[in-house]
């Protein structure tokens, strides 16, 4: 990928997907943390988007999560690990550099990337997880919430 526009060298700007639940909610409790205000949260559904990062696409980073660090791109669990170390929770996420671990992990990461929306779907009726009142009522209105009406396994469209 080559950057062709300039961003703030000492920030993290991490491109999610703001309407899944479970990932809007890791990065509010990440933000909740970033008391230096190293990180930057994109939402990649802002009409904005493709124009504060053009070389990123959107079909690309709904497949996998996408940052920015040192003007450098990172990517899935690399993401994850600079967010976490810039908040002072290296340890937390430090057994993601480890050869074998790191490779397992970005395998589980895909897997659950690519099934986001409904991990995200059971955890919000299950679970309670993923969802306060505000994320719960755009969660519903983005159009891919669980439709508790319905006794089956549907998505609202």
């Amino acid at each position: 990928m080559n950057q062709t526009f300039n961003l703030a060298p000492d920030l993290l700007y991490i491109c999610y997907d703001a309407k899944c639940p479970l990932c809007a909610a890791e990065m509010r409790h990440l933000k909740n943390r970033d008391v230096n205000d190293k990180i930057v949260l994109v939402d990649i559904h802002d009409k904005y988007f493709s124009e504060q990062f053009p070389t990123v696409e959107r079909a690309d980073a709904l497949r996998i999560l996408h940052g920015f660090y040192d003007n450098k791109p990172l990517y899935a669990l690399d993401v994850t690990y600079q967010a976490w170390s810039l908040v002072g929770k290296r340890i937390w996420v430090w057994p993601l550099q480890l050869p074998l671990i790191k490779q397992i992990a970005h395998g589980v990461y895909l897997l659950f990337a690519r099934y986001r929306y409904p991990i995200s779907a059971f955890c919000a009726r299950f679970l309670k997880e993923g969802q306060s009142s505000k994320s719960a009522e755009q969660y519903c209105q983005s159009g891919t919430c669980y439709e508790k009406s319905n006794k089956h396994s549907a998505w609202r469209k």
